[in-house]
């Protein structure tokens, strides 16, 4: 009987589960990179428009 890959060797659920996790990682990472980049532009924004 064969299994789907992953489901019955734990060195590859290990494996999958960093890969996620890495994943998700860098999508943090990524998301905190935008809006940071979206806080200095909206700050150079307030500076050049009048109130």
């Amino acid at each position: 009987m064969t299994t789907e890959r992953g489901l019955g060797n734990p060195e590859e659920q290990r494996d999958g589960i960093r890969g996620a996790a890495d994943t998700v990682s860098l999508l943090g990472r990524t998301v905190a990179s935008l809006a940071g980049s979206a806080t200095a532009v909206y700050e150079a924004v307030k500076v050049l428009l009048p109130s």
